[in-house]
């Protein structure tokens, strides 16, 4: 491997990180003001990473079934969580969210391959940061 191959490979990670961090700033806020939430931005970046190596590791190493294993593993994840917190209220944007968080840390590293990346998470990640959290209440 060439030392740009590591670079490009760096920053693709990298921007995945970036991509997770900031949907995970935006709920972490939005938790604050409502007075709840259970993943903070650090799981965001976690399921962020997981989509891009899972991506990564789908196209290099001709694993193309990676991908959709990995998601479905995030959401049986994220659906736990929601399940444990039940209690707290019917809130469920910081979960679509953290869902939302996988597909799009595949993006850096799969940007022209929709198998990987269907074109659409965009929007939702709009509509997910424009949707008033009802928040918890409890």
């Amino acid at each position: 491997m060439t030392p740009q191959l590591h670079l490009q490979q760096f920053l693709q990670f990298g921007l995945a990180a970036l991509i997770g961090f900031l949907l995970g700033i935006e709920r972490e806020m939005s938790a604050k003001d409502s007075g709840g939430g259970s993943m903070g931005g650090r799981d965001f970046v976690l399921f962020a990473i997981v989509g891009a190596a899972a991506a990564f590791m789908a196209l290099n190493y001709d694993m193309p079934w990676l991908v959709p294993a990995a998601f479905v593993a995030v959401v049986v994840l994220v659906v736990s969580l929601y399940w444990r917190d039940d209690e707290q209220g019917p809130g469920i944007t910081t979960e679509a969210a953290a869902v939302l968080a996988f597909p799009l840390g595949t993006k850096p590293v799969a940007p022209e391959c929709p198998e990987v990346y269907p074109s659409d998470h965009f929007g939702l990640a709009g509509v997910i940061s424009r949707t008033p959290d009802v928040g918890r209440s409890g």
